[in-house]
């Protein structure tokens, strides 16, 4: 956007520099990376909503260095043992922008298998777009299963039910990640511009 863009509310914003677009990037990054919990960014405004943030927890827990993540889907953590109807679970979740909590297996780099309490939340920008998703991940004791012999997705009202441990590690990394993504945006020559536009410029 050139001199005289406007917002929503027909208020002119800032021109947006090189050094205002890399700024608002390194600060972003820099707010993400002090989140020290398993956690991945997705976007999904992306064919396939690739992976594209990964903390340093998450490549800990994993075993994947960033350059193995960037740009996949999560589900290249799945294998033949992973439940199809948990996988069916998040995929709806992400479909129709809602948050979810289950509990899948899922393979480190070195094929070492683990049960993973997963929680996703669609992350909202400014301006209430969705801008991501952001992926939890906490190593887990085998869940329980249901009747049809599957983990079952909960809903984040439901989250009362599950292990203090992981429920505060969930709500608390998906807080942080909305803080980052909103608090950096406003704190820049950004302004009230969606922290995606200008990502993505």
């Amino acid at each position: 956007p050139g001199p005289g863009c406007v917002d929503g509310a027909g208020k002119p914003q800032p021109k947006l520099t090189a050094a205002t677009v890399a700024n608002f990037k390194s600060s972003l990054l820099l707010a993400l990376n002090k989140i020290q919990q398993s956690f991945v960014l997705s976007d999904p405004n992306l064919p396939d909503c690739p992976i594209v943030h990964a903390s340093k927890g998450f490549l800990a827990m994993t075993g994947y260095s960033p350059e193995e993540v960037l740009g996949r889907n999560c589900r290249f953590l799945q294998g033949t043992e992973t439940s199809q109807e948990a996988r069916t679970h998040l995929r709806v979740a992400v479909e129709t922008g809602k948050s979810c909590t289950t509990k899948l297996l899922n393979y480190k780099k070195d094929g070492t298998p683990f049960w993973n309490s997963i929680h996703i939340s669609p992350i909202l920008d400014a301006q209430g777009k969705l801008a991501y998703y952001a992926g939890v991940q906490v190593a887990s004791p085998a869940p329980e299963y249901s009747q049809q012999g599957d983990p079952q997705c909960t809903t984040e009202t439901a989250l009362s039910n599950k292990p203090v441990s992981e429920r505060m590690a969930h709500m608390g990394t998906v807080a942080s990640v909305k803080i980052a993504v909103r608090g950096v945006a406003s704190n820049n020559l950004i302004g009230q511009r969606s922290p995606k536009a200008v990502l993505n410029m």
